[in-house]
C-alpha cells in the first residue's frame, strides 16, 4: 500500500485537494474538496466513475468538506482514476 499511497497523494494535491495529513498505516488519505463532500463524491462519481466516501460517514467534526478515497485497487486502477480526479477537478 505504500507504493499506492506514495502516487495518490501527490496526484490529489495536484488536482487541488488538500490533504490535512499524510496517511501512514491506513488504506485510505482523507481529502479536504473544498466543499459539500457529498455533492463531490456523487458528481466525481456520477462524471467520472471514481468513487470516494463523504466524510459524514466517519465522524461530525467537520466533515462535511472531506471524502475519502481507498487506494486498495491495482496502480493501473489508481493511475486512471487519478486522471479522472484531476479532469473533475480542473477549473
Amino acid at each position: 500500500f505504500a507504493r499506492r499511497r506514495d502516487f495518490l497523494v501527490p496526484q490529489l494535491r495536484k488536482a487541488g485537494l488538500s490533504l490535512p495529513a499524510e496517511p501512514r498505516g491506513a488504506f485510505y488519505v482523507y481529502a479536504d474538496c473544498g466543499g459539500d463532500a457529498r455533492r463531490f463524491a456523487r458528481e466525481l462519481l456520477e462524471s467520472e466513475a471514481v468513487a470516494a466516501t463523504p466524510g459524514v460517514d466517519f465522524g461530525a467534526n467537520g466533515t462535511d468538506r472531506f471524502v475519502r478515497f481507498a487506494y486498495t485497487r491495482s496502480m493501473d486502477d489508481l493511475e486512471e482514476a487519478a486522471k479522472r480526479i484531476a479532469r473533475f477537478c480542473a477549473p
